[in-house]
């Protein structure tokens, strides 16, 4: 699965309508390819006025903050790590504190599970490895996180601080 970078600004398109045209969410977890082709089949009912809706653009201002966590390392000792969305990434305690977060910090940004990478970046100083949420905004505080082994500590069980942006425009188009 490809992964993209974090964008600076966001474009939200939010459709209000009437029909039941969409399956439920949980379908589109585990098929994004057939969410986006039933959101393209739903667009092109819109364009040919099969289906009324309100679309509605909104730009944010681009000063929308993401959400962080930090996993601190105090004395670690075996296999240590962190849960982060239900995913253990551990390594071993090794040369001191600070060298093992550095070494858990890069265990987490290789990791290849989509339920971390494009999710969150890691990053080491001293002893604490700081997770920040790779998508700016509020849906970055629902991201979990747990530290597991002896000397490993979460600053809680989800990121935090992760802030909405304010609008730059809003545009609805009645269709």
């Amino acid at each position: 699965m490809p992964t993209f970078a974090a964008p600076s600004t966001v474009t939200v398109l939010r459709v209000t309508h009437a029909e039941s045209v969409l399956p439920t969410t949980r379908k589109w977890k585990s098929d994004r390819g057939l969410a986006a082709q039933q959101t393209a089949r739903f667009f092109e009912s819109m364009a040919h006025g099969t289906v009324r809706a309100d679309l509605t653009v909104e730009v944010d201002g681009g000063d929308s903050v993401a959400a962080t966590g930090t996993l601190t390392l105090a004395t670690a000792t075996g296999t240590v790590g962190g849960i982060i969305n239900g995913v253990t990434i551990t390594v071993t305690a090794s040369g001191g504190d600070a060298a093992t977060a550095t070494a858990l910090a890069a265990a987490i940004t290789a990791s290849t599970n989509p339920l971390v990478q494009g999710m969150v970046t890691a990053s080491a100083v001293g002893a604490v490895v700081t997770l920040t949420s790779a998508r700016k905004g509020l849906t970055g505080n629902t991201q979990t996180l747990a530290a597991t082994g002896t000397g490993a500590t979460a600053s809680g069980a989800r990121l935090a601080g992760g802030l909405a942006a304010t609008t730059a425009g809003m545009y609805t188009l009645s269709i």
